[in-house]
């Protein structure tokens, strides 16, 4: 019979993971970010879709390019046997240069988890963000932003400014990502529940 700390130690675990995944991500660990993740894993956020191993390799490439830090603001999970899911709450803060003007941001948003426990430990297996909301500032005294109005204007508010650097930069933004009580947000809910009871 599990004990009545049991599911204690699995919820603490599971929010060290949580808090190394962002350590490891922020400060360049390689190895130990893909260790967070299954083989398989996957993982869906503003810039990246695909296999969480690609995601590592992207961000390696990316590194040095701005200052990213993600403030993990605490996380719930539900454990039945050997998976769990949990949510988080982000806070995505940098700064570096748009269009040539220094800027600095904050993007608030969640992390929705599937989890595995393998050989003892918890990974992974599936991570999307949900985004909730966002804030660009020029960073320069002085300064200020010159931003494409029609552009910025067609992408959803819960991560309109970071899209848009993210257009500026190059990337492809999709414009249905997961946002606060949006049908996206439910399904992943959905999911979750389901994923705990896989066979």
């Amino acid at each position: 019979m599990p004990s009545k700390t049991e599911p204690i130690l699995h919820q603490a675990a599971i929010a060290e993971l949580i808090q190394r995944w962002a350590f490891c991500r922020d400060n360049a660990r390689w190895a130990a970010l893909n260790d967070c993740f299954t083989p398989a894993g996957d993982i869906a956020v503003s810039w990246f879709r695909g296999r969480h191993v690609d995601f590592v390799e992207a961000s390696r490439r990316l590194q040095g390019r701005s200052f990213n830090r993600h403030r993990m603001l605490g996380t719930l999970c539900e454990v039945e046997g050997e998976r769990a899911w949990a949510e988080s709450a982000v806070m995505m803060i940098g700064f570096g240069s748009l269009d040539g003007t220094p800027v600095r941001w904050e993007c608030h948003f969640r992390f929705i988890d599937l989890l595995a426990q393998e050989e003892g430990a918890w990974r992974l297996a599936r991570r999307t963000a949900v985004y909730d909301m966002d804030s660009l500032v020029a960073d320069a005294e002085g300064a200020t932003l010159a931003l494409d109005a029609k552009r910025l204007s067609r992408l959803p508010r819960p991560y309109r400014y970071l899209g848009y650097r993210l257009l500026q930069a190059g990337h492809e933004v999709p414009l249905d990502l997961p946002t606060a009580d949006s049908e996206a947000e439910r399904e992943l809910r959905e999911q979750a529940r389901a994923w705990l009871h896989r066979p």
